[in-house]
């Protein structure tokens, strides 16, 4: 077992301030250097913008009144065709044909499976405005 009294380390050290030889002018403590600073960069500072001051200031417009029960707003015939189109085309089904005629819709053309002439009726069944779909799709 070491003994307490000797220390491994060695006694501590006292630290002293450095001697300065005589002739030697003593350093200056020590100053903020000026050019260090942070400056404000003008370009830099924050701009409002007029644009958005402005909505700021403006009320904000009215919420339209709910369409009563029942009410079926109405749709561009072409518009319901378009949304038709698309939303069979993005459920990867081709070869099927979009006719429109008082918002009823009316497939024609051919797919592969029965899978894809049920999903092209569910997707134009699932657009706004469509009434009824008669689906005159062939299966190959």
């Amino acid at each position: 077992m070491p003994d307490d009294s000797q220390n491994t380390l060695g006694p501590p050290t006292k630290v002293e301030e450095p001697v300065i030889p005589p002739g030697i002018p003593a350093p200056e403590p020590l100053q903020k250097n000026p050019a260090a600073e942070v400056r404000k960069n003008p370009a830099a500072e924050v701009r409002k913008n007029p644009a958005a001051e402005a909505k700021k200031a403006a009320p904000a417009p009215q919420k339209a009144a709910p369409a009563p029960r029942g009410f079926v707003r109405e749709t561009a015939t072409n518009d319901i065709e378009t949304e038709v189109f698309m939303a069979i085309q993005n459920r990867a089904i081709g070869g099927v044909r979009v006719s429109i005629s008082d918002n009823i819709v009316r497939l024609d053309g051919r797919v592969a499976t029965e899978r894809q002439r049920h999903a092209a009726e569910m997707a134009a069944a699932s657009v706004p405005g469509v009434r009824a779909v008669r689906n005159r799709i062939a299966v190959d």
